[in-house]
């Protein structure tokens, strides 16, 4: 495929200059997801948590976009989940997702969508707690990643799960934001050769199928919109967010690395009990150090 056929056949993915992954997710919803894919995901969630008892469990989706992961969730039978973005074009999308797939969803189902920011400070405080907080590729788009991680660490139950995949650190990071300041500062046409060259050295000259889907359901095509456009952009140390998460009192229960460009995935334990009884050993320790 050349430059000329695949600018025919796509359209732009920016609203008024800005990026918004809202559009790329409706874009995906109405064009892309099928129940193929939404069988994939759900198998891979299951993975992650292996035996893992869904039944009656709370979930925050952050950052939800497409809703495709909220979907899954409620389809394993979790008895709340609640799907947050900041971007209204990916609340849309993800109304659109619950639509387009009513008729799976249980008759108790309890799904709620709402548009808010997990930077919203008032909204974290006042907020329940969850037995799940999930965020996949979301908190370092927020502009204030570290701020993002604190708020949704404080929304996870005593013995929850907080699950997150962020961007890699790396030497490659000033380059890969100027990529994504040019992508995002450029006009249509622009976008579309940068989208296509994108694709082209990645998949199309190694005759890889562009429809083809990633590990989280979204094709080529829609993944490369959503890296060249997402910004803002930072990157995340996984043994920085280890050393922050064990003084939070989470445990690691699994954890996946990746190459720069690529998210590493971590799922924590809150387990304020484990480190109540640790903590209480260190000091038994320390008083008989005294002692002596």
């Amino acid at each position: 495929m050349n430059y000329e056929d695949f600018a025919k056949q796509i359209d732009t993915m920016s609203e008024n200059g800005q990026f918004s992954f809202g559009l790329n997710w409706i874009d995906y919803v109405k064009s892309k997801l099928t129940d193929d894919i939404i069988h994939t995901h759900m198998s891979n969630l299951s993975n992650y948590y292996k035996d893992y008892d869904f039944t009656d469990k709370s979930v925050l989706d952050i950052g939800c976009g497409s809703g495709l992961s909220s979907l899954s969730f409620n389809l394993l039978g979790c008895k709340q989940v609640d799907s947050i973005d900041v971007d209204p074009n990916s609340v849309e999308a993800c109304n659109l997702t619950k639509e387009k797939f009513f008729h799976k969803l249980g008759s108790n189902h309890n799904w709620n969508i709402k548009h808010q920011s997990i930077l919203n400070d008032v909204y974290v405080k006042t907020s329940k707690k969850y037995d799940i907080v999930y965020s996949w590729g979301v908190l370092h788009h927020t502009g204030d990643m570290w701020k993002a991680i604190k708020n949704a660490t404080s929304m996870v139950n005593d013995n929850g799960i907080l699950h997150l995949a962020l961007y890699i650190s790396g030497d490659r990071y000033m380059d890969d934001l100027k990529l994504k300041v040019c992508y995002n500062a450029n006009k249509d046409d622009i976008k579309k050769r940068m989208i296509y060259d994108w694709l082209n050295y990645h998949y199309i000259s190694r005759g890889v199928d562009i429809n083809s889907i990633n590990v989280r359901g979204m094709n080529k095509y829609n993944d490369c919109i959503d890296w060249l456009g997402g910004y803002p952009y930072e990157v995340c140390d996984s043994d920085i967010l280890d050393c922050y998460l064990k003084e939070q009192h989470f445990e690691k229960l699994f954890y996946k690395g990746a190459n720069q460009g690529g998210n590493f995935i971590c799922l924590y334990k809150k387990s304020k009990e484990k480190y109540k009884s640790l903590n209480t050993s260190l000091q038994k320790s320390n008083l008989l150090i005294k002692r002596s």
